[in-house]
């Protein structure tokens, strides 16, 4: 997906749709465990004010 100041809305269903028809996502799953890790660790360091470490295991 690229970002061309166009609809990044119509992109995106645009790539659901082409995942969905072809099997072939733009990210894979690990791609969104890491990215709610790190949305997870900047929420904590923005209420605790200290560097919190991104981890996505136990």
């Amino acid at each position: 997906m690229t970002v061309d100041g166009g609809n990044l809305y119509e992109d995106a269903l645009r790539a659901f749709h082409s995942a969905m028809r072809n099997g072939l996502p733009l990210a894979a799953t690990e791609d969104g465990i890491w990215s709610m890790a790190t949305a997870l660790a900047v929420k904590k360091a923005v209420a605790t004010g200290a560097a919190v470490k991104v981890e996505t295991g136990p």
